[in-house]
């Protein structure tokens, strides 16, 4: 095989839900005969190397793939070093991807340059709505892009992270040093260890890296960096290690970037020491570590900037427990990265709200397809049932009832509309299978569209119950006009369970056959043909305190047939019911979105 211009190394561990997409965007003919790409898997348990191998069969000249024991994150690394071909280096996660017209310019830009490290930008990406959350142009702030830099013009301004670099193989290898293997936090060794060798540096705007941000597990979390404190000071020995050996061979300013470099891990590893709970014993520990830097690394020690850090060396750690309790009130009052979180996913959905729009048209349209009548059957389908059930149960329970089609309709409107919208969306994201497969679109967007539609319904068979009314002559009052305080919680939570339903489905499709049993139960169980009084106390009691479905029917005929605003227990009951659900129903489907694929 002919010498590449660049070797990518794309470390994989159990990554089978990302690595097409990362591989995918190597794939252009206009750099595949520059590049090979080395997908590492790192012993992985699932279908990483299946996916690996399907791409060296169909790309052999330019994907190669290296099955090895698990040894983390550095040892794929150290692998790939080792066996790269091409002059240039770099490291692209199996989780990540790049960007296909960013990275053919940089493969472009190194066949034209011969700079040491060319350093270009990324962007952070949003893994649930896959929308940037910022562009990381920070550390280039103090910098000319599309410069070619000698080294020392750099120092100072700027750290170029693992994400940005692009560096020459040679330069790796020549500091022959391993990265250090199960351990956490290894970039900033893959940063540190060609810096002697190199000269220049060339930075370019274009975002090549696309960080996926946001993933279960991440190791950046400030949990995972409390769990893993002893990796991420392993990490910081070792460069402090490295600062010590190449203090003498390395140039001046090239020693001081990896001083700054190491500096900077100091301040990460004090923050991690800061986020522990007092009891913990972290400020002997924070104290300990600093005297060591403060004895054994003085040029480390003096170019730590960070001002929580120097206001404790000044309190002599006096202080540590105000900076712990400063820090837990920065946690516990993150409203502004709530608030960012939350705009994305409004942005997104605004985004998509045309698409929405069209699939509860669609779903509507469909419906009635080639019926005479249309749309009229949402008005006479409830009316129809509603005699039919009349003339079964009204001689059977319509004692003791006021008005009881009226009663029946009230009961029977709400929870067809929670029975219709929740069998849709069962089986909304396994019809949308082709779609999903294709581009990206928020799944939730189909659940959501199958409930919408079941709540224009809704809508229209209100119709027939006010016909109920004038037919039956039942009083109006001002009270129906507070409909929509029944709708809206209830949407909220068949909402809920839809998305439960719809993700359960994708994973377990016998979940279709328990439901349909579980909604003839409960629909045994709701009063909509008979009063609550008829059943015993231990089932009556479970039914007005568990039923979510009671708490919505009799918040509506309070309002409809009782004409007055229902009991605070009622009215609390619905949002509280429509919340929980929410919350379980959402939880679920993101947690197991990304996986949808595999299934479908």
């Amino acid at each position: 095989m002919d010498e590449k211009i660049l070797t990518v190394t794309v470390p994989s561990y159990n990554v089978q839900a990302y690595l097409e997409d990362c591989l995918e965007s190597f794939v252009n003919s206009e750099v595949m005969d520059d590049i090979e790409v080395l997908i590492v898997n790192d012993g992985s348990s699932d279908d990483t190397a299946t996916i690996a191998e399907r791409y060296v069969s169909k790309y052999e000249n330019t994907f190669r793939l290296i099955n090895k024991e698990n040894g983390g994150h550095g040892s794929t690394i150290n692998t790939g070093a080792r066996e790269a071909r091409g002059k240039y280096f770099k490291v692209v996660d199996g989780d990540d991807w790049v960007d296909t017209r960013s990275f053919i310019r940089l493969v472009k830009l190194l066949k034209e340059i011969d700079a040491d490290i060319v350093a270009s930008n990324y962007t952070w990406i949003n893994h649930t709505t896959r929308l940037p959350e910022k562009r990381q142009e920070y550390p280039f702030e103090k910098i000319e892009y599309n410069k070619l830099y000698q080294f020392e013009e750099i120092v100072g301004k700027t750290i170029i992270d693992m994400h940005a670099t692009t560096v020459k193989t040679e330069l790796f290898r020549k500091a022959n040093e391993q990265i250090d293997e199960h351990t956490f936090y290894v970039d900033v060794e893959f940063i540190a260890f060609p810096i002697p060798y190199v000269k220049t540096v060339y930075f370019m705007e274009d975002p090549v890296y696309q960080y996926r941000l946001g993933l279960p597990g991440q190791s950046m979390s400030i949990e995972k960096m409390q769990k893993n404190l002893k990796n991420h000071l392993r990490v910081l020995m070792r460069l402090n290690q490295y600062c010590k050996k190449v203090e003498k061979t390395a140039p001046k300013a090239n020693l001081e970037y990896i001083r700054e470099l190491t500096a900077t891990i100091l301040t990460s590893q004090m923050k991690i020491y800061i986020s522990f709970p007092l009891k913990n014993g972290m400020r002997k520990e924070a104290m300990k570590l600093d005297a060591y830097f403060y004895h054994k690394n003085r040029e480390v020690y003096d170019r730590v900037k960070n001002p929580a850090v120097l206001f404790l060396r000044k309190t002599r750690y006096a202080a540590f427990p105000l900076a712990v309790l400063a820090f837990k009130g920065r946690r516990d009052l993150n409203w502004r990265r709530i608030m960012s979180v939350t705009r994305d996913r409004i942005n997104t959905f605004f985004r998509y709200k045309d698409l929405l729009r069209e699939l509860v048209v669609r779903d509507v349209k469909l419906k009635y397809r080639r019926s005479f009548l249309g749309y009229v059957w949402s008005i006479l389908n409830p009316l129809l049932i509603m005699l039919v059930m009349t003339l079964v149960f009204s001689q059977m329970f319509q004692r003791g009832i006021e008005n009881f089609p009226v009663y029946l309709l009230t009961g029977q409107a709400l929870f067809d509309f929670m029975n219709n919208a929740t069998h849709m969306s069962m089986y909304s994201v396994l019809d949308n299978g082709a779609l999903i497969k294709k581009i990206y679109v928020p799944k939730y967007i189909f659940t959501l569209s199958k409930v919408t539609s079941s709540l224009i319904d809704l809508i229209f068979s209100m119709g027939a119950l006010i016909l109920v009314m004038l037919i039956t002559r039942a009083p109006f009052s001002p009270y129906i006009l507070l409909f929509p305080l029944v709708v809206i919680p209830l949407y909220i939570f068949v909402c809920g369970l839809g998305f439960f339903l719809s993700a359960a489905n994708v994973f377990f499709r016998d979940i279709q056959y328990i439901y349909n049993a579980i909604t003839v139960a409960w629909m045994y169980v709701t009063p909509m043909f008979y009063p609550i009084e008829l059943l015993p106390d231990w089932l009556r009691k479970l039914v007005e305190y568990c039923n979510p479905m009671f708490y919505y029917i009799q918040f509506f005929r309070d309002l409809v047939l009782y004409r007055h605003f229902t009991t605070p227990r009622i009215f609390i009951g619905c949002w509280v019911m429509a919340f929980i659900m929410l919350s379980i129903g959402l939880g679920v489907f993101k947690k197991t979105q990304d996986n949808f694929i595999l299934y479908i």
